[in-house]
């Protein structure tokens, strides 16, 4: 896009947002003369790099079904910094890629260098979570749900089958036998049952991911280039894929001796955990994953027990990234936890029913809603930051104006962007939602894209479950008595599928790997065709490994959760909203606008006063840390610590340590991983 600097006209305290919009890149490799300049023609020296993407993300995708559903070992993606992509990068930089140097001939060069390291972490990255919460995960037993779950009980077959169309789920006695029972072959699967549910739900899941792409490619140049965001996901693999200097054959990162200590910790701890599975004999550690959940600590006494259960969770990666925030984002996110916790005493010492959000996964309403609030001041705030920078967008796409160095061109990201969203409203239409209600759900699902990727990619905190769903403003706000039947009941596969989890979207991995292939010297359009690649073959493998595995196995043998438990919360939900509907809940509008009305102010306090030391993002975020509040809480301290005794030359010989602990984490829960399809015994170890 069209580059130029923040409007001056702006407000201090507008434009001067938070997580360093002023802090120059620090994620950009030493000068490395042994790397040859990028030819013309761009693609040309990718192609290898595209070849080999392609066949690690088939095999990831083709491995994580079977390995998360029915191993029940650790999530290989589930990250915003993908487990298994990971360490799969590790042993290209660590082992393949030393060995095609040393097998190289004079004048050939076998090594893959630094571009084409940062094309195939991409490919891997983007299409990681398409097997996972990404897509599959929650969509295919969903789909299988309506149907196969229906009892004369819980009246679906009365309430949501006359409202929810033929062809968006399966419903065959002989379909849906074979989802549950398995034990059929490949080529048994009813195919004419399923094909289409599953070519509808895959062109909305492209039509979803083409919106995300255009909206990242809109902003990229404004939060890259302008705002100077700190993308600290990017620094794991940017370490990685940096090349050696002349002469060596490992990077700086890879030599490391505070790296690999780092690294050591959680394949000690986790390894000890592991073991664990075998050998009951072996020592459990209380604040490791998942036994923090039966040593938190209650209060039992009114109002105090409305804090909910403190987790004191100890986990390396967030740990590990933890420590490359700013310390105000660090210390926020665990003050703003202990704030709400506080917030919600206090409400009930007043005597206001906390009640919980129907479609979340168990947040409180008033959280909810002041954090909706937040993310539509955050939204709108972004919009009014960078309207200069919009308005040269849409003047260059208006007129056609070429633009060969940004991810596409400004005609097909702002156009096409608007062509993708109207074409999920007309799908949306066909199936009974108006389309003022569609613009509704997908404006707002659009909004918490936008409040993900920019928390991602101002904090870099490694999971971000936000407390609300797209669905909640208009349940909440509207009432459910304003949506027709036929909405509520079409409403509830994606109030599931896709608004229900955040930590595999595919918008920070966009924004991300367009600040990697900046860093890197990938041509910004390399790295969209490459994205485009992975994902439209990678939704091909995922679904196939999705049918392989249950047509095998069945449901009833996979994770329960993902199957059997979570699938039928949506149509549960719905038949309740649809027999007895509500008005709109007027506490809503009041926490809303609180919620709004605090994040703009913590933005004007932390632009206008040098001391404050609270971050507007803790705000957004704080809710939701019940995880990783404690490790986030030892990071802060670390990183306080080393800055006032050591400086910046400390925490430059830290940060490998640090970064050490998310790489090491990644690369024991794979081992445990990769041990399970062994011995049929999966080890979770993540969260």
């Amino acid at each position: 896009m069209p580059r130029a600097a923040p409007d001056e006209a702006l407000p201090a305290w507008l434009w001067t947002l938070p997580e360093g919009m002023s802090v120059p890149s620090t994620l950009a490799p030493e000068p490395n003369h042994a790397e040859q300049p990028a030819p013309r023609r761009a693609d040309a020296p990718y192609l290898r790099a595209g070849i080999l993407g392609v066949v690690l993300l088939a095999a990831l995708l083709a491995l994580t079904p079977y390995n998360d559903y029915f191993i029940r070992g650790s999530y290989m993606a589930n990250h915003h910094v993908p487990v298994a992509a990971s360490f799969v990068l590790l042993l290209l930089c660590l082992i393949i890629n030393p060995v095609l140097a040393a097998i190289g001939r004079r004048g050939v060069k076998a090594a893959f260098s630094t571009r084409e390291l940062a094309v195939v972490w991409g490919m891997m990255a983007v299409s990681s979570g398409l097997a996972s919460a990404g897509f599959l995960r929650f969509l295919f037993p969903t789909l299988a749900a309506l149907h196969g779950l229906a009892t004369p009980e819980n009246k679906w077959e009365q309430v949501l089958f006359p409202l929810i169309p033929s062809w968006l789920a399966p419903s065959t006695p002989r379909g849906l036998r074979w989802f549950y029972d398995g034990g059929t072959s490949f080529g048994a699967i009813p195919w004419g049952d399923w094909l289409p549910p599953i070519l509808a739900w895959s062109l909305v899941g492209v039509l979803l991911w083409s919106v995300m792409l255009c909206l990242a490619t809109i902003l990229r140049a404004q939060w890259v280039e302008h705002e100077r965001m700190t993308f600290i996901h990017v620094q794991l693999p940017m370490a990685l894929v940096e090349a050696p200097e002349p002469g060596r054959v490992l990077n700086k990162f890879l030599r490391d001796r505070l790296m690999w200590i780092g690294f050591l910790v959680p394949v000690v701890l986790y390894g000890v955990m592991g073991l664990g599975s075998y050998f009951p004999a072996m020592p459990k550690f209380s604040i490791i994953y998942p036994n923090f959940y039966s040593k938190a600590v209650h209060f039992e006494a009114r109002p105090w027990n409305a804090a909910g259960p403190i987790y004191f969770a100890f986990m390396p990666s967030v740990l590990g990234f933890g420590f490359l925030l700013t310390t105000e984002v660090s210390l926020s996110t665990w003050v703003f936890f202990i704030l709400f916790r506080l917030q919600a005493v206090m409400l009930a010492a007043a005597g206001l029913q906390l009640k919980t959000m129907a479609s979340s996964y168990g947040a409180k309403a008033f959280m909810a809603y002041q954090d909706m609030g937040g993310y539509l001041a955050l939204a709108g705030i972004t919009a009014y930051v960078a309207r200069g920078h919009l308005r040269r967008v849409w003047e260059h796409a208006r007129r056609g104006a070429p633009d060969a160095d940004e991810a596409m061109p400004p005609r097909l990201a702002v156009f096409g962007g608007l062509a993708a969203l109207g074409a999920l409203v007309v799908l949306a239409n066909l199936v009974g939602i108006r389309v003022p209600v569609a613009l509704g759900f997908f404006g707002a699902f659009f909004v918490v894209c936008i409040g993900v990727s920019w928390l991602t990619s101002t904090t870099g905190v490694l999971q971000l479950p936000v407390s609300f769903r797209a669905e909640d403003f208009l349940y909440s706000m509207a009432g459910t008595r304003a949506l027709l039947p036929v909405e509520l009941a079409n409403l509830a596969i994606p109030s599931r599928s896709f608004t229900f989890y955040y930590n595999e979207l595919q918008m920070p991995h966009y924004l991300n790997l367009f600040k990697l292939a900046g860093e890197t010297k990938v041509p910004l359009r390399t790295m969209t065709r490459s994205i485009a690649v992975a994902v439209l073959l990678g939704l091909g493998v995922a679904w196939v490994a999705h049918l392989a595995l249950v047509n095998q196995k069945g449901a009833y043998a996979l994770q329960q959760m993902s199957y059997l438990s979570w699938p039928r919360t949506p149509f549960e939900v719905a038949t309740a909203t649809i027999r007895n509907p509500q008005g709109p809940d007027p506490m809503s509008y009041l926490f809303v606008t609180l919620g709004g009305l605090a994040f703009v102010a913590m933005m004007a306090l932390r632009a206008n006063l040098m001391w404050w030391p609270l971050h507007p993002a803790g705000l957004l975020m704080g809710g939701t840390m019940q995880e990783m509040w404690f490790s986030l809480l030892i990071a802060w301290l670390c990183k306080t610590v080393i800055m006032r005794y050591s400086g910046a030359r400390g925490y430059q010989r830290a940060r490998g340590f640090f970064l050490g602990l998310a790489m090491g984490e990644a690369a024991i829960a794979c081992i445990w991983i990769a041990i399970g399809f062994v011995t049929g015994t999966g080890v979770r170890l993540l969260p």
